[in-house]
Formats: C-alpha cells, sequence, structure tokens
C-alpha cells in the first residue's frame, strides 16, 4: 500500500523519538512491500519561532491531507514565567484534535514481560495483561459531548473488543444526572449490536482498583475524557515508566493521530538519552488502526519484545547493573529486528486462520 504521514516532531524528546519512529515505519515498509511517505511541519515551539503561533495552517492543513499523523510531544508544562506559552500550546493541541476530528483517545497497555521488574505491581498481577482505553475527547455533557459522541466512543470500544477477548467495561461515575445516564444507556444500545460482545458498567474507583489488584481480566476499559484521564494515568504503574506508552486519537473515519503518551521531558532532550519505544509503538498503532496493517504492527511490538527481552535499556528503565543504550541505538535494535519479527507474525497469523 502507498501513504502519506505528516510527522510533528514537536518539542523536547519530540524530534529524537519520532526519528527513530519513522526509521522503524521504513524498515517494517521495506520488508513488507509497502511505500510510507514522509512530511515534517513544525507545531509547538519551533512553530512559534518560525510562524508566531504553535499550531500554523500550514501544519494543519497537511494533516488533514495525510493519511496519518506521527506527533512527538508538546511542551504543556506548568512554569509561571512561560504561563501563556503553555496556555497556547494546549489550545494547539486541542486545536490540532477538534480540526482534524479526533473524537476518540486509544491506549493501549501491556506490561512487557521483560520489565515488570520495574512495575511497583508484583509480577504475577501484571501476567498477561493486555488492556485498552478508550477515552472520549470531549468533555461533558454541558460541555459539548453529546448522545452521538458518546455513540461513537461505544462503537469504537465494541468495534475493538469484537478483535480482542469481546469485553468491554464502561466505567462511570456513580452519579444519577444526565451525563452519568447516557453513559450507560447509549453504550448498552450500541453494545447491542454486537452480540458476541459482553458489556459491564464499573464504578471508576472500582476500576481503578482491579487496575492494580487484577487487571487481567479488563479488556477495553471505556469513558469519558475525566475519567479516562485517570484511568491512563493510572496505566503507567502496569508499565513502569511513562514512555513506555504509546496513544493514539480516531475520528469516524481510518484517519489517525499517534504520539507517545508522554511530555516533552526536556531534562532527556537533545543528548541521545530518551526512550523512543513510546514512539516507535504509536506507530505500530498507526499500522493496526489507520492502515489495517496488523501484521507489520505486530511485527513492530515483537521487535520491541525481543530489544527489551535481549536486555536493552535507556536510562529511564534501566536497573543498577543493567547496560544503558542511547535512543538511536535501541531505535536501530528495534529496526533490525522488525523485518525478521514479520516472517515470524506472518507464520504465527497463518497458523490461527
Amino acid at each position: 500500500m502507498h501513504a502519506k504521514i505528516v510527522v510533528l516532531p514537536g518539542d523536547g524528546i519530540g524530534p529524537e523519538v519520532t526519528a527513530e519512529a519513522v526509521n522503524v515505519l521504513k524498515q517494517a515498509a521495506d520488508c513488507s512491500g509497502h511505500a510510507f511517505h514522509f512530511e515534517e511541519f513544525p507545531i509547538g515551539r519551533a512553530a512559534q519561532k518560525a510562524y508566531g503561533t504553535v499550531l500554523p495552517e500550514s501544519t494543519l492543513e497537511a494533516c488533514r491531507k495525510a493519511d496519518a499523523v506521527l506527533m512527538g510531544a508538546l511542551d504543556i508544562g506548568q512554569s509561571p514565567d512561560e504561563a501563556l506559552f503553555h496556555a497556547e500550546a494546549v489550545r494547539g493541541l486541542l486545536t490540532v484534535q477538534r480540526a482534524l476530528g479526533m473524537l476518540v483517545s486509544l491506549r493501549p497497555v501491556r506490561p512487557h514481560p521483560a520489565l515488570h521488574h520495574i512495575s511497583p505491581l508484583r509480577e504475577q498481577v501484571l501476567e498477561g495483561v493486555d488492556l485498552l482505553i478508550v477515552r472520549s475527547l470531549c468533555d461533558s455533557i454541558p460541555n459539548g459531548c453529546d448522545e452521538d459522541t458518546i455513540a461513537v466512543v461505544a462503537d469504537a470500544a465494541c468495534r475493538l473488543a469484537h478483535t480482542r477477548r469481546h469485553h468491554v467495561t464502561a466505567v462511570d461515575r456513580v452519579l444519577t444526572n444526565e451525563s452519568g445516564s447516557l453513559w450507560r444507556q447509549v453504550p448498552a444500545r450500541v453494545a447491542a449490536g454486537y452480540p458476541d460482545v459482553q458489556l459491564d458498567v464499573m464504578p471508576v474507583d472500582a476500576c481503578l482498583q482491579q487496575m492494580l489488584l487484577d487487571p487481567i481480566n479488563l479488556d477495553v476499559l471505556m469513558a469519558d475524557n475525566m475519567i479516562g484521564a485517570a484511568l491512563s494515568n493510572q496505566a503507567v504503574a502496569l508499565v513502569g515508566a511513562p514512555m513506555l506508552l504509546p496513544v493514539g486519537a480516531r475520528g469516524v473515519g481510518h484517519f489517525g493521530l499517534y504520539g507517545p503518551a508522554c511530555g516533552p521531558m526536556f531534562d532527556h532532550a537533545g543528548v541521545d538519552a530518551a526512550n523512543p519505544i513510546g514512539a516507535i509503538l504509536a506507530a505500530a498503532m498507526m499500522l493496526r488502526h489507520s492502515f489495517s496493517l496488523e501484521r507489520e504492527a505486530a511485527a513492530i511490538e515483537h521487535a520491541v519484545d525481543s530489544a527489551l527481552g535481549s536486555g536493552m535499556r535507556t536510562a529511564d528503565i534501566a536497573t543498577p547493573g543493567e547496560r544503558v543504550i542511547s535512543t538511536h541505538a535501541m531505535g536501530e535494535a528495534i529496526g533490525a529486528w522488525v523485518c525478521q519479527s514479520a516472517g515470524q507474525t506472518q507464520r504465527s497469523l497463518r497458523a490461527e486462520e
């Protein structure tokens, strides 16, 4: 297939980790016969310096014409002397999501077996955990999240559960107001169209507890923006480090915006020390969710597992005595495993058929 991918490197570690993700995508394309065309555009501090805004219209227009977007990070920190810039950065992130019709955030959470020891949870709790948080990107009912949008979120959750373990948990507050009612009624109506998908409703406090004590029995978690943020933050405890998590944003069609879940992390920037795994796994998400390239996505994920399983570590996930490698070295190692992993995943998929 041929695809046009816009790259928005962003701030801090963004340019470094997105560069490694692009290289891994090129490896996946080369060994699978696909053609990915990459175009880079400014966003964040670089755009502010060059154009006077964190989100130039030329960047937004390029995103609209692309098949998918790979994004680094925007500086949305809390430095008081830069409050105006940070406020504009937040507006820029929200603007690009809204302008591109992004309604749903997807965050896969799969603890890596080789890194169970860096999580604060017991290894027995983490074994086999594989869950997906489906989060609405709009706010509560009074602020613009209507019934139709909730239906889009619920449909995405059920459709994805259909390809996984057929189980959706709608996570909600224990409230009787309109928001609480719709977050129960609409998913139940949507789930009726997926007879093989089981739908449960769980209060947010119970779900947060289960994520720490019994996450193996969770499959797809669906929530509004605020609760989804709490679930996403909790997910860091499962994997052990924020730079290991990818995130994607989707609208009604196949177009998506993908990137690492962590922020710009300026203390790791410019010294070839950042962990690129979140960005590389975001590239795998792009292949799976926007391009329907399951074999290639699985190959990248398997390559990440191979690199970690062989003992490769960046500074944020290394324990005393482990050898620390650079951002580029980690990206190169994962890229080198991609083609080999593609052959293994192809044989695995054929066996499943």
